[in-house]
């Protein structure tokens, strides 16, 4: 997923479940036709915790302004 722009990711762990937050510069990229690539990135990291996995994927609105996007440019 080096190519869709990745700034940040945050996990969050609360009870019995996982939310991941991915955020991107081109989501298209991560989700995918249909959304595939999400569903697809959920059970393998579901697979990983052994817990339900939530994955939110937001959008990076001015990928110019993030430290990270412009080092990886």
């Amino acid at each position: 997923l080096f190519a869709s722009g990745i700034s940040k990711i945050e996990i969050e762990r609360a009870g019995g479940k996982v939310t991941v937050n991915i955020f991107t510069a081109k989501p298209g990229m991560v989700i995918g036709r249909q959304g595939a690539g999400v569903e697809a990135l959920k059970a393998e990291t579901a697979a990983l915790v052994n817990k339900p996995v939530n994955l939110n994927i937001i959008e990076v609105r001015n990928p110019d302004a993030t430290a990270q996007l412009v080092a990886e440019n």
